[in-house]
């Protein structure tokens, strides 16, 4: 997808999403609940280059924070993270939302990580 047409995509869905809201709090809560009606969840993502799974965004009012991903490891932990640190493989439906929610926010879009990558993209050697 060429650059130019992602932006004018990510417009349209900021517009389709935002339409009758005023202020930030009533935009927060329009994302929110964007990404509950399409998000899909559970949902594999990584966080800061480790595989977890969000099962679902919130928002608790505090526009500072912003929404949050709620996460579970592979170990079963649970976590609440900041939503822009949280990245989903692009082919997913709800990289849409996050994009646009990214980009609402001044945010640039972060190269997503593979399944299997460390930080730097070169997988971890084997051990013999």
């Amino acid at each position: 997808m060429s650059r130019r047409k992602g932006k004018a995509e990510i417009g349209d869905l900021l517009e389709e999403i935002l339409v009758d809201c005023s202020g930030d709090d009533e935009e927060f809560w329009a994302f929110r609940e964007a990404f509950a009606e399409h998000g899909g969840f559970p949902q594999d993502a990584f966080v800061a280059g480790q595989r977890l799974s969000v099962r679902e965004v919130d928002y608790d009012g505090n526009v500072l924070r912003g929404l949050v991903a709620i996460c579970r490891t592979e170990r079963g932990e649970i976590h609440r993270v900041g939503l822009v640190d949280v990245t989903f493989p692009e082919s997913a439906e709800i990289h849409r939302y996050l994009a646009a929610y990214r980009s609402w926010l001044g945010i640039s879009e972060p190269k997503s990580p593979r399944a299997g990558t460390r930080r730097g993209g070169t997988r971890p050697p084997k051990k013999t």
